[in-house]
């Protein structure tokens, strides 16, 4: 169990929550999770993980986002349309080896790789993204492609 204080609130995260295939954490109503600038591996290698709620994480602060589900081989879905990444500088492997991985929701406001310099290895073992009408492909710095759809 990790504990973040901020001025504003404190959140309690569960990494892995009975038998791991889900992550929980308490945010106070109307409050958002304010992520740390280094959030590297948050969600690294949690294996059986299947879902995850993002709605309520606030990422504006966020600069490196490497391994943030690294690994994650049970995860189908993903919905980071709430993730602000205007001030990403790094996404290496960050959905490297989510081989269960068909579909990474985006928006199409809110994402960006403007300030991104190091993106190696980003859908590195992630093959089974699929292209569709409203998606935006990305090839990460060593030749990966990766789809996300924009919500």
């Amino acid at each position: 169990m990790t504990t973040q204080r901020s001025s504003l609130m404190i959140a309690v995260l569960f990494p892995v929550w009975l038998d791991g295939t889900t992550v929980k954490y308490y945010v106070p109503s109307g409050e958002k999770l304010k992520l740390n600038a280094d959030s590297y591996a948050m969600f690294y290698n949690l294996q059986k993980l299947i879902s995850t709620d993002e709605s309520n994480i606030d990422t504006t602060c966020v600069t490196d986002m490497s391994a943030m589900f690294e690994n994650c081989m049970a995860l189908e879905t993903l919905d980071l349309s709430s993730f602000d990444t205007s001030n990403v500088t790094s996404m290496k492997s960050m959905f490297g080896s989510c081989t269960s991985l068909t579909t990474i929701y985006v928006s199409s406001t809110k994402w960006s790789t403007a300030k991104l310099t190091t993106s190696d290895y980003m859908f590195s073992g992630t093959t089974n993204l699929t292209a569709g009408s409203n998606t935006i492909s990305f090839t990460d710095s060593t030749g990966n492609t990766g789809y996300l759809t924009k919500k």
